[in-house]
């Protein structure tokens, strides 16, 4: 199987994000509004206690937001209600497990970060390419499909470069871009808000991953999503 175009998921993802346009800022107001706040208490400069607390919290907003994008785009809008997930179920929790346990198995690959000089690259570009090869595992389990990390190692195995880009040189563009406005206005709500679409962008290119892989892997005359 040729692999999958950069191009083409960056293409597919526009096409999908522009198609549910209307649907997911629906869904994905009560989430937005949510990390929006919890950026601005960062001025409060909470204690320990609260700090650990919002962290949580943080965690758990950003995983409805999730949820909700990667149900939208590949489900369709009627996968959720008017405002999205609105409770924390099983499916939820394994989100957030296997968002936990992607960020242990990268740990090991840290340790290049001592080689001088190119260490830092080739302990970035590992990461980088393990969060790839397991990041199906999300949209997967977003929408209710029985996933794992072995799964989605299987299913980007002729995918590898395309999907180390997805998760790596889209977040870093994005992110480019809101560093740059962010010296430009110097706002934390702006920055804030920049930084929220572009996770939002970064999910709904794994979403479209996830549609077009499951769609090539497709036995002749079966479609999947």
């Amino acid at each position: 199987m040729s692999e999958l175009s950069f191009l083409a998921i960056i293409g597919g993802t526009i096409a999908y994000l522009d198609n549910y346009k209307r649907a997911l800022v629906k869904v994905s107001l009560p989430a937005f509004f949510l990390l929006l706040l919890i950026d601005l208490s960062s001025l409060l400069e909470l204690t320990d206690p609260a700090g650990y607390l919002i962290s949580i919290f943080t965690v758990a907003v950003q995983t409805i937001f999730a949820i909700n994008i990667h149900r939208v785009l590949i489900l369709g809008p009627e996968a959720v209600s008017r405002w999205g997930v609105t409770s924390w179920t099983m499916r939820e929790t394994l989100f957030t497990a296997y968002v936990i346990l992607t960020v242990i198995i990268t740990i090991p690959v840290v340790i290049f970060a001592a080689i001088p000089f190119i260490g830092i690259l080739i302990a970035l570009v590992g990461m980088c390419w393990i969060f790839g090869r397991s990041s199906l595992v999300f949209p997967g389990i977003a929408t209710d499909h029985e996933m794992s990390i072995g799964k989605s190692w299987d299913m980007t195995k002729d995918h590898q470069i395309t999907m180390t880009l997805v998760v790596a040189l889209l977040p870093v563009l994005l992110g480019l871009v809101v560093g740059l406005l962010d010296n430009i206005t110097d706002a934390l709500l702006f920055t804030s808000v920049l930084s929220t679409l572009a996770t939002g962008v970064t999910v709904a290119a794994l979403s479209t991953a996830f549609k077009m892989i499951t769609t090539l892997q497709a036995p002749k005359g079966e479609q999947r999503v």
